[in-house]
């Protein structure tokens, strides 16, 4: 499959580039293509040792030092520079389970968005897909979008619909991103299986974001979703009505 993996890391969380990378080379099927941004203070002590170390994958490293060290940024940064038709972005702390681009390759045909289901360190159970559920009606599903926002997550695309728009001025483009698929006509597709692990942290950015923190990124998803949720209900209907 012609698919690049991208990541980030800054804020110390290189530190999790060479198991994350162990993850990926124990796929079934590899990758075309891997892309890891590394922001200000990233943490990774010696990338030419994980270069040669996976000299077996096409690993490329991209510094991106003069970007505010902001997920959103530094993701947009690793997606534009993939040049292959599929791109999945895969949090540096989390694992790509062995199958999950053996499931990829088995949807690709009929899909340009395929919303995965993971598994949670917790429960050890795959979780529902991150789920575009096209059987509801436009206002359930922009209602849906607006409390509890769409999760671009790691979930992979086809790199077309992303170049058809500009995202670099989005911090964390999901509601855009996702608005734009379906007015360019996206195709939305669930995995049956789990494709990826969520490894929870005590040491995570989420773990530390702490109550305001937290609150303060819902909402500023919550922000987005309202700004967009008419153009979802409109390209909604005129789509997959």
């Amino acid at each position: 499959m012609n698919i690049a993996i991208v990541t980030v890391a800054y804020k110390g969380y290189g530190k999790f580039a060479d198991q994350w990378l162990g993850f990926i080379n124990q796929s079934l099927i590899k990758p075309k293509k891997i892309i890891i941004a590394l922001g200000q203070d990233h943490g990774l002590k010696d990338h030419n040792a994980l270069l040669e170390k996976y000299k077996h994958l096409d690993l490329q490293f991209h510094f991106c030092e003069n970007l505010k060290p902001l997920m959103g940024p530094m993701r947009n940064a690793a997606v534009n520079m993939a040049e292959t038709e599929w791109v999945q972005y895969l949090s540096i702390d989390d694992q790509l389970l062995p199958n999950a681009i053996g499931e990829f390759e088995s949807l690709q045909d009929g899909a340009d968005y395929i919303c995965i289901s993971w598994e949670s360190q917790a429960q050890w159970k795959p979780l529902a897909p991150i789920a575009y559920h096209l059987g509801k009606t436009p206002e359930r599903l922009a209602t849906e979008f607006e409390t509890r926002g769409f999760i671009v997550g790691h979930s992979p695309f086809r790199k077309k619909f992303w170049d058809m728009e500009s995202y670099m001025n989005h911090d964390y483009p999901n509601a855009p991103f996702v608005a734009g698929m379906i007015k360019n006509g996206a195709r939305f597709i669930s995995t049956e299986t789990a494709c990826t692990r969520y490894l929870q942290r005590k040491d995570s950015h989420a773990a530390r974001l702490g109550r305001r923190g937290k609150k303060f990124a819902v909402e500023g998803e919550r922000q987005q979703a309202r700004k967009w949720k008419k153009y979802l209900q409109d390209t909604m209907r005129e789509h997959y009505l």
